[in-house]
């Protein structure tokens, strides 16, 4: 009995081993069949125990012969990686604008192992080891560095710069035509798509990109969102001709003073192709800037008579107010919405009483917005020869025209003459010859002036009756006289020139 429960023992541990064995024959026969397995063993055996081949080298180091620890250990090979880290670049682009940045800047380096991996399987696993080894001992076989990456890493670092990459949509738009003769003083701009790149996702593309050492320019993945206006529907709603008009003359001696037409052309100049989108508004003074000794230097401004405590004094700009009133003028019969407008301290020569619009640096502006669904455009000339400004406006069509008409409603004169007794000079300098006066400032009167808008449809009907637009104050200022002589001396005067 013990010698046949041994016998069953025996046969029960021969079929256990027998049936081990042909499980490990069926695995082998797959890893032979399919190849699972086989080629990473044979790196792993090559890296631990494996020489280059004849002829290889990496980044132009020979490592022929070489064990992979040896290699890694040369101190050429880490300069070298360092070398290459720094001249590394790596572009992608968006939209077709390329940005290009460093191995530095994405977080990248040169990975000497994976390279060393790579230059150890050349003639040493594969079934062409044998042409390759003959190919590497013929000719020699490099390996450039390969490089590994973070994706969260390049994330990072290009959500920095992601303001860089998006762009918001741009409307079509309005602007002064490059080719004025043409025709029409105005041509379109089409619109542009707005554009928001997936980081996150363009990060990844990047990371698996030097994954696979594909290091060639890809086009990031965006978003693209479109603008509430194109170029077709702002054709289709905006007139060729102008839809406002205003002309004032600088056809006096006083007025065409060549400084003082200097600063109505520098002026006319800033307003020249301004464009005010739908909603927008726009400012006079944020548009030319200061007028003052620094800009003088650098835009041109002249001293030239500018209105200032009932009496005109040369300074920066001045005249400027010629365009400002122009501007308001065309503008008011465009039916755009003033948000600022000051009228001057009494009235002007070059416009109608009520109608002006005076601006000065850092304190008056003329500021405008534009109610309309479509942008509007300011087109401003000054005729030296006609001695005249124009402003036109270009926007949408309007199906009536605006006209004004003033009404004087007071007129008090001022309170009686200021003296200024034993007064060498004026204000400003100038001497003032013994027994004589100057007038300093004339009298001018309190007037209050109202200003009413008419609108007439294409056959010339006022459609409604006229309303009360605005209504306009001029300060009355009493006389000022600088005398050269005691309250008891003489009463001859000298008007001021």
């Amino acid at each position: 009995m013990p010698r046949r429960a041994d016998r069953q023992k025996l046969m029960r541990t021969l079929f256990m081993t027998l049936g081990v064995l042909v499980v490990m024959l069926i695995v082998v026969l797959i890893f032979i069949v399919t190849g699972v397995g086989s080629v990473e063993q044979q790196i792993a055996i090559a890296v631990e125990a494996g020489r280059f081949v004849q002829g290889v080298s990496v980044a132009g180091v020979d490592v022929s012969g070489l064990k992979f620890d040896e290699a890694a250990d040369l101190s050429e090979i880490r300069q070298r990686a360092k070398k290459a880290e720094q001249e590394f670049r790596y572009t992608f682009t968006v939209q077709d604008k390329e940005f290009t940045y460093t191995a530095e800047e994405l977080s990248l380096s040169a990975d000497i192992d994976a390279t060393l991996t790579n230059a150890m399987k050349w003639g040493n696993v594969g079934d062409s080891k044998d042409k390759e080894k003959e190919q590497a001992a013929k000719s020699g076989k490099n390996f450039d560095f390969v490089f590994k990456a973070d994706a969260n890493k390049i994330a990072a670092f290009l959500k920095k710069h992601k303001s860089e990459y998006d762009t918001l949509p741009k409307n079509a738009t309005i602007k002064l035509s490059d080719n004025p003769g043409s025709g029409s003083p105005i041509e379109f701009v089409s619109e542009e798509n707005g554009i928001d790149v997936n980081v996150p996702k363009l990060a990844g593309m990047i990371a698996a990109n030097i994954a696979k050492q594909d290091y060639g320019k890809i086009e990031a993945p965006v978003l693209i969102f479109p603008p509430a206006m194109d170029v077709k529907t702002l054709k289709e709603n905006i007139s060729l001709e102008p839809i406002a008009t205003f002309t004032s003359k600088f056809n006096t001696k006083h007025l065409s003073a060549p400084n003082r037409v200097n600063n109505i052309k520098i002026m006319g100049n800033f307003v020249n192709g301004c464009v005010i989108e739908p909603g927008e508004e726009w400012s006079m003074n944020e548009t030319a800037g200061p007028r003052n000794a620094q800009t003088a230097n650098t835009v041109g401004w002249t001293m030239a008579p500018g209105l200032q405590d009932g009496t005109t004094t040369d300074q920066y700009g001045g005249g400027v107010c010629q365009i400002s009133s122009t501007t308001y003028n065309a503008a008011i019969r465009a039916e755009l919405t003033v948000v600022e407008r000051y009228p001057h301290s009494w009235k002007s020569d070059y416009i109608e009483e009520g109608m002006d619009a005076t601006v000065t640096t850092g304190l008056k502006d003329l500021r405008l917005r534009n109610p309309y669904h479509y942008p509007v455009l300011l087109n401003c000339i000054v005729d030296e020869k006609e001695k005249t400004a124009t402003v036109n406006i270009y926007g949408p069509p309007m199906k009536y025209t605006v006209k004004f008409t003033t009404k004087l409603i007071k007129n008090v004169a001022p309170g009686a003459p200021i003296y200024y007794y034993n007064q060498k000079q004026t204000p400003d300098g100038t001497p003032i010859p013994p027994n004589t006066s100057v007038t300093w400032v004339s009298a001018k009167n309190n007037r209050v002036v109202e200003v009413y808008i008419h609108r007439y449809d294409k056959d010339g009907n006022e459609i409604g009756n006229g309303e009360l637009f605005t209504t306009t104050t001029y300060r009355a200022y009493p006389a000022e006289i600088y005398c050269n002589y005691p309250p008891s001396g003489p009463v001859e005067t000298q008007s001021a020139s």
